[in-house]
């Protein structure tokens, strides 16, 4: 695969890729916590994870946020586009599908996300049972690529964990936060 992208040698600091203005905007009291860096099917991968911690009431809700950032830097724009691939076709076999015990999982349709890299495409998926829901985008760009989720729940009262009175954040507001997410971590990136 050709890029216009200069490839990445090594793999950033994930953490420091998201503003503390976007992450307290998309994830209120969350703080970030990086992953273990580690080096696995031919790429070099780190992540982070903000995480809630405390409670963000809204309406009665504790509105529940969390982010979790992984990027994978492979030795050429190829094995990048490769991985891509494989996790698109995960997602397309989830498009749209409904899936019952033990997975009670919504998925909504997949959908490709433009002038981001040299692809993206994203998914929603909501889980029934526990009320909750996800936005993932997966990017490739040149020999890397950076996988999101973005997770939300409202949670009535002072709940931290998800029950039968929780709200899954709607599909537009989740899949706009994580193409936030994705256009300044490519922003952030350096070759």
């Amino acid at each position: 695969m050709t890029s216009t992208f200069p490839p990445l040698q090594d793999t950033p600091e994930v953490c420091d890729l998201l503003s503390a203005s976007l992450t307290s905007r998309l994830a209120p009291k969350s703080e970030s916590e990086p992953g273990v860096a580690k080096d696995g099917y031919g790429a070099k991968r780190k992540d982070c994870r903000w995480d809630q911690k405390g409670y963000h009431m809204k309406n009665g809700y504790n509105q529940s946020r969390s982010i979790s950032l992984k990027v994978n830097v492979w030795p050429d724009n190829d094995s990048a586009r490769d991985d891509a691939e494989s996790m698109w076709r995960s997602m397309r076999d989830q498009s749209g599908q409904t899936k019952g015990d033990p997975y009670f999982t919504e998925h909504g349709e997949i959908r490709e996300v433009g002038d981001l890299g040299d692809g993206a495409y994203a998914i929603y998926n909501e889980h029934t049972e526990r009320r909750t829901a996800m936005a993932w985008i997966l990017v490739v760009r040149g020999n890397t690529t950076i996988d999101i989720h973005f997770h939300g729940t409202d949670n009535k009262g002072r709940e931290i964990l998800s029950d039968k009175n929780s709200r899954p954040v709607p599909e537009k507001e989740l899949l706009q936060g994580a193409e936030e997410i994705a256009r300044e971590t490519l922003k952030n990136l350096t070759g």
